[in-house]
């Protein structure tokens, strides 16, 4: 493997080899430092010196300074002993050919800013919204009514009905059942309607809902170098509340999604490291799903609300 670059030379003499440095280009980044350098000569040199240096070959920060002047002047403290190459590029021209070769040394540490020079904080909130699709089973048109109700089906009879297909093919095909006496009920009204589709092989009914994603990006936030976790979160602003009923977005939303009601369903936050010591981002992902109360109601308070209103699991009294 390579481990040194040929070096420019003010004078060259006839023993020397026919490729010489043209140009190197430092660029000092955020996490890494570039050393571009650049050869021209003789093609086949050129080319074999470009493929000594393959993709992440490791090459030392002192094999760099020893073989260029100028770098001699950088603070080698501030990098990692080896870097890697990120490309070698060989390109022939017309008589000779040149040579490519970008080393890659990252920093061994984040930058420290002054207190004057320390980053501002600030944040970012995008919205976004998608529309996911739901099924049902029939059964969600059925309910507690009477048997001639022309609003909703009977659960009572459509589910008895539903009960003689394979037991009683007849009353299944004219849509009626028999009770444990013998009498023959006929389905009739909204249970009727509801068992012919049943009958006709549709079991489930689609609709789509909004699901309301919201994006903040906090950047810079000052964290205790002790207890940095805690510190960053402490400084979010938003709240999880998970499957809660929440109100909170209807304003942004009302005039897209008139009369829906919003329970909110996740809350993910994400920490980044930044480029300063002592600083981090924070992402924060949350969403809502939107139902139509006219058409579904509201979500149920007993099970997504708060307070007394939201109903304990029995396993509470269990662990207790």
């Amino acid at each position: 493997m390579a481990t040194t670059f040929p070096r420019d030379k003010s004078k060259y003499d006839s023993t020397d080899k026919v490729i010489r440095q043209t140009e190197c280009q430092y660029k000092f980044g955020k996490s890494a430092a570039e050393f571009n350098i650049r050869f021209m000569g003789d093609s086949a040199e050129a080319t074999q010196l470009a493929s000594s240096y393959r993709q992440d070959t490791r090459v030392k920060l002192t094999t760099l300074t020893a073989d260029f002047a100028e770098l001699s002047a950088i603070d080698t403290t501030k990098f990692e002993v080896v870097g890697k190459v990120v490309s070698s590029v060989a390109a022939t021209k017309k008589g000779c050919s040149t040579a490519s070769i970008i080393v890659s040394v990252p920093y061994n540490g984040k930058i420290v800013p002054d207190k004057e020079e320390e980053p501002d904080q600030y944040k970012i909130t995008t919205w976004s919204e998608k529309s996911t699709k739901y099924q049902f089973p029939l059964k969600v048109y059925a309910g507690e009514v009477s048997s001639d109700s022309t609003d909703y089906a009977c659960a009572g009879d459509y589910e008895a009905w539903l009960n003689e297909n394979g037991s009683n093919a007849e009353n299944y095909k004219a849509f009626k059942y028999s009770l444990t006496d013998g009498t023959v009920v006929e389905l009739s009204a909204m249970t009727l309607d509801l068992a012919k589709k049943t009958y006709a092989g549709i079991e489930n009914v689609e609709r789509g809902y909004p699901e309301i994603i919201r994006t903040t990006q906090y950047h810079y936030i000052k964290g205790d170098e002790e207890e940095v976790d805690r510190s960053i979160i402490k400084q979010i602003d938003e709240d999880p509340d998970l499957y809660q009923i929440d109100t909170s977005i209807s304003s942004v939303w009302r005039d897209k999604f008139p009369g829906f009601s919003w329970l909110k369903a996740s809350y993910d936050v994400d920490t980044q490291q930044t480029e300063y010591e002592g600083f981090w981002n924070a992402t924060v992902v949350e969403s809502w799903i939107g139902i139509d109360k006219d058409e579904r109601g509201a979500w149920d308070k007993n099970l997504y609300g708060t307070g007394n209103d939201r109903w304990n699991f029995y396993t509470k009294d269990l662990s207790a």
